[in-house]
């Protein structure tokens, strides 16, 4: 999600110098994706920030969960002492799907995000159950529904200003 919503942004901003999608504006998207790509993670965030001024509030959340990813599948499942946050913990804070009632019990309720939060120490061993992933493909939806609402604003300040 990160990579597209790039590629797109570096294009809308490129074309928005008045230039329109010709090879040229291209050619500038192309070559600023390429960096883009090869960027570590944690790093792709703070490009999207600098160069446009989005910001996500599950940067966190997606940063944990790809530490955990990487602890699954090079590590065995064992955290290494680097990828502890303060505390000397991994949290992965992830987003549930709960039902606000708003004090009425009769009324049917709204569906609302809820934080979980997972917490693992070093020595832990890292496993995720069905609820777990579950729970990671609700953030990663929240997380990449919010980067594309995030995009779409950028491009309509965009064409405001052109």
């Amino acid at each position: 999600a990160l990579n597209n919503a790039h590629f797109f942004l570096s294009l809308v901003q490129a074309a928005g110098l008045g230039r329109g999608a010709s090879p040229e504006v291209q050619e500038v998207a192309q070559a600023a994706q390429r960096a883009f790509v090869a960027l570590p993670l944690e790093e792709k965030f703070n490009r999207l920030e600098e160069d446009y001024g989005i910001m996500s509030e599950l940067e966190d959340s997606i940063l944990a969960m790809g530490q955990a990813m990487n602890a699954l599948l090079y590590q065995e499942g064992q955290l290494a002492p680097e990828q502890l946050g303060e505390g000397g913990k991994l949290v992965i804070e992830l987003k549930a799907l709960g039902i606000d009632r708003a004090g009425d019990v009769n009324q049917p309720g709204r569906g609302k995000l809820i934080d979980r939060r997972l917490e693992f120490a070093e020595g832990d061993e890292l496993a995720l159950g069905d609820a777990e992933l579950q729970l990671a493909l609700i953030t990663i939806a929240a997380f990449a529904n919010s980067l594309f609402k995030s995009v779409e604003r950028f491009s309509s300040q965009l064409a405001r200003q052109g």
